[in-house]
């Protein structure tokens, strides 16, 4: 397990033209985490996984050794969401398809993939070619999205073994 850095308030302050804000959030989380957890994270992941090449540029230069960001077509640019995207710092690309499986339509009875079980993702992600394929879920659509009886919690804790 890894803690990742991140913005403090979870704001949206590498969009500023002055990223001094920026900085400074992501010290003070980064401060926070050391003080209570004994951490010093390498890895960081922006509010709503945004990526800019300025956001991955002061990053580097505080020290980040990675960054994951959303797999959108603006930053693949020819890439594979499960090959590193190899830049200032090396980013790990959000699967989109496969994590909005799990987040939105994992519940649904009318998706093609449902009932959606840990063995049938595990091979779904095995016949994936590739380096790295980076899953990253928002604890809060998955609230959102799937009632209580669903089974994602469930489906989340057998999925390692599988």
């Amino acid at each position: 397990m890894e803690f990742t850095g991140s913005c403090n308030y979870h704001s949206l302050s590498a969009l500023y033209p002055d990223l001094s804000w920026f900085r400074e959030e992501v010290t003070i989380y980064r401060e926070m985490l050391r003080e209570l957890l004994g951490v010093y994270p390498d890895t960081f992941v922006n509010t709503e996984l945004l990526y800019t090449q300025r956001v991955g540029d002061t990053l580097a230069g505080m020290g980040f050794r990675c960054l994951i960001a959303e797999g959108s077509r603006n930053i693949l640019d020819g890439y594979d969401p499960v090959r590193v995207f190899e830049n200032q710092l090396p980013i790990l690309l959000r699967h989109i398809n496969l994590s909005e499986d799990l987040e939105l339509r994992f519940s649904e009875k009318s998706w093609e993939g449902y009932p959606l079980i840990p063995d049938k993702f595990a091979d779904w992600i095995a016949g994936i070619e590739g380096d790295v394929l980076t899953l990253y879920l928002n604890y809060t659509s998955l609230c959102l999205h799937h009632r209580n009886k669903s089974m994602i919690a469930d489906f989340i804790r057998a999925f390692p073994e599988a």
